[in-house]
């Protein structure tokens, strides 16, 4: 499968200045997901603080929040202290690891390894 052509330079002035907006317009859009993920974020510190752990508000009927407990996720470490050498053992199942093979192939094998994505990505500069 090869990746479609890259398209070339703006000939003109109006594609330029169409891109020139799509760029600016990207790059804003970055930023305020940026900025609201912040605000976002503080304001649910906020929550937590204010309706406490286990309880909820609503605005309307259905419509509000509900403060959650963490989340309890399965921890490696823990199992490891927990289980015996048996139990945990048949819980272990190997699988190839990108940090394993960086360490013990060589940098073209790695690369052979590897499969492009699905999409393109936009980047900043």
């Amino acid at each position: 499968m090869t990746a479609p052509p890259l398209p070339e330079n703006p000939p003109d002035q109006e594609a330029k200045a169409r891109r020139d907006q799509l760029v600016g317009d990207w790059l804003d859009a970055k930023a305020g997901a940026e900025k609201y993920g912040t605000i976002a974020k503080q304001l649910a510190e906020q929550l937590i603080r204010e309706v406490g752990v286990g309880h909820s508000h609503e605005l309307l009927p259905g419509v509000g929040v509900r403060v959650q407990a963490p989340a309890r996720t399965f921890s490696a470490d823990r199992a490891h202290a927990v289980l015996t050498p048996d139990q945990y053992s048949a819980i272990c199942e190997p699988v190839p690891s990108m940090k394993l093979a960086e360490l013990v192939l060589p940098g073209g094998l790695i690369d052979q390894c590897k499969v492009s994505g699905a999409r393109p990505s936009v980047r900043e500069l």
